[in-house]
């Protein structure tokens, strides 16, 4: 008995194009076939969308590509495609640092936080380089410091965003005075310091002291509308 001929895979795609997308009738619009008529319209034809599912099977590496822009899309709503953009993203914010007096370490932080959340890696990490602190500790301010280096006259509407960030929630005492405890978010920005004075209840008085890196949540802000005072 003659054996039957084994037909490659490969010879018949070649000669079946359309059984490699598995056609039916609902998917038909997706691919077509033409055959006569003007020589460059003829052949298979697919949708642009059915087109990049088959490179990505074809080409892991595209795959992936189009797996990260999705990714960044969904989480970002966007996507940046042109690496000299990036650049002048980062380039922009050094100025904004630059201009709110921001140096050392503190710029450091600020503008890794700044990368972390526009393109997803930490800068820092990559260069090997711990967090650095002690330095940030050197610098403190008050809201009212905080409220000159962005142009405000008074520190209430700093305490109302720092609140509103989630960064401190506020109290009243025993005698309706406010004051202010930091959050676990606010522990990275500032710390506690002992005034020397007591409540009637007899706790310390502490005060909040902000590092410089806490600017970085008012460089972008409209300071009209966000600091508009009721």
């Amino acid at each position: 008995m003659r054996a039957k001929k084994k037909t490659r895979g490969s010879d018949f795609f070649a000669k079946n194009p359309v059984a490699l997308f598995g056609v039916t009738e609902q998917n038909q619009q997706l691919i077509q076939i033409v055959q006569g008529g003007t020589p460059d319209k003829q052949g298979t034809w697919i949708h642009p969308y059915v087109a990049m599912n088959l490179a990505q099977w074809c080409s892991p590496m595209f795959a992936v590509m189009v797996s990260n822009w999705t990714f960044e899309l969904l989480t970002k709503g966007s996507v940046s495609l042109d690496p000299k953009q990036n650049a002048l993203l980062v380039q922009a914010k050094v100025d904004e640092l630059d201009k709110l007096g921001v140096i050392g370490n503190a710029k450091q932080i600020a503008l890794n936080n700044f990368i972390k959340a526009q393109f997803g890696y930490d800068a820092l990490k990559i260069f090997g380089i711990e967090s650095p602190v002690a330095e940030i500790q050197q610098a403190l301010l008050i809201p009212t410091e905080i409220a000159k280096r962005i142009g405000l006259k008074s520190a209430k509407p700093v305490n109302v965003k720092l609140t509103e960030l989630g960064l401190q929630t506020n109290h009243r005492d025993d005698k309706k005075r406010l004051y202010y405890e930091l959050t676990d978010e606010g522990l990275k920005h500032a710390q506690y310091q002992d005034t020397g004075r007591k409540h009637n209840s007899g706790c310390s008085v502490r005060t909040i002291k902000w590092y410089e890196s806490v600017l970085q949540f008012f460089q972008a802000l409209p300071i009209p509308k966000v600091f508009k005072l009721t």
